[in-house]
């Protein structure tokens, strides 16, 4: 909030200058230009810090032309605003973690990572679908394409994968790996769509909801979501990830009860918090 109202006020203050500059015709040109780029880095560091996602395409040429005129104005300009020196300044060092530095509740990047990677997932539960092969070429295919997927080939992976899908197309594992590799490459909605064919063939798998509303909890369709994760709970109430899992989709729909409730439940469940500082977080503030 003070952060918000903070840059309310620079806003309000710069443009209410500006435009007083404009009309008296005081200043020099620099000096308004950087003004006018400081009103925009408001707009910029506001949605960055706040995490919204509407100043992301604007952004990528305020922030950069803003680094430049304001390092002029500061080593070469006389320094004759003192309001506008210590707001450049400030502004800089609010920059800096736009650039790839990771900390809690970071800002959104100079380049979200959602646009290259949607997916994001570290420390994922590795699954085995328990379906059998049909042919023995089947399986020496699929072993093949999982060595490939280990090795971060994903495209190489999907197509021996669909080469033995050619040969048993109703083979839900094989499209469950699939989805997986999609997923990998940031294709999330190939990777749903991949699922949908999974569970028509067998409704009764909890990891295929599970899987599928994650996906869909990273494309911010939390209503689906959430009705995915409910469906693998009732499937298979014993999975910890699963509680995890919901428990996210609660708290950004800040229903921070149930997400507490969840966390409590994967915990109990035998869910390791320790190295996940933010889901142990949300149980410690609620």
């Amino acid at each position: 909030m003070f952060f918000t109202l903070g840059l309310l006020g620079l806003l309000i203050y710069f443009i209410t200058k500006t435009i007083k500059d404009l009309v008296k015709k005081s200043g020099d040109n620099f000096t308004i230009a950087l003004q006018l780029l400081t009103i925009l880095m408001s707009v910029t560091l506001f949605s960055r810090y706040l995490d919204h996602s509407f100043w992301d395409y604007p952004g990528l040429l305020v922030v950069p032309i803003f680094i430049v005129m304001s390092l002029v104005y500061l080593f070469k300009a006389k320094l004759r605003y003192s309001k506008l020196t210590i707001t450049s300044i400030t502004f800089l060092i609010l920059s800096i973690p736009l650039f790839g530095f990771e900390f809690h509740k970071s800002p959104r990047q100079y380049i979200p990572k959602e646009w290259y990677n949607r997916f994001d997932i570290k420390g994922s539960v590795p699954i085995n679908p328990p379906y059998d092969f049909d042919f023995k070429e089947t399986e020496q295919l699929s072993v093949k394409a999982f060595d490939l997927e280990k090795s971060k080939h994903y495209y190489d992976a999907i197509t021996v994968y669909r080469q033995a899908l050619r040969i048993e197309p109703n083979n839900p594992k094989l499209l469950f790996d699939i989805s997986g590799c999609y997923a990998l490459i940031n294709e999330l909605e190939s990777a749903i769509s991949i699922l949908d064919t999974a569970i028509l063939l067998d409704n009764s798998y909890a990891p295929f909801y599970n899987n599928r509303g994650l996906l869909l909890y990273k494309l911010k369709e939390n209503n689906k979501a959430l009705m995915d994760y409910q469906k693998a709970i009732q499937l298979d109430s014993t999975q910890p990830n699963f509680y995890a899992n919901i428990a996210l989709v609660y708290y950004y729909e800040k229903d921070f009860r149930k997400a507490s409730v969840a966390l409590k439940r994967a915990k109990q469940l035998g869910l390791d918090l320790t190295s996940y500082k933010f889901l142990n977080s949300l149980i410690n503030e609620n």
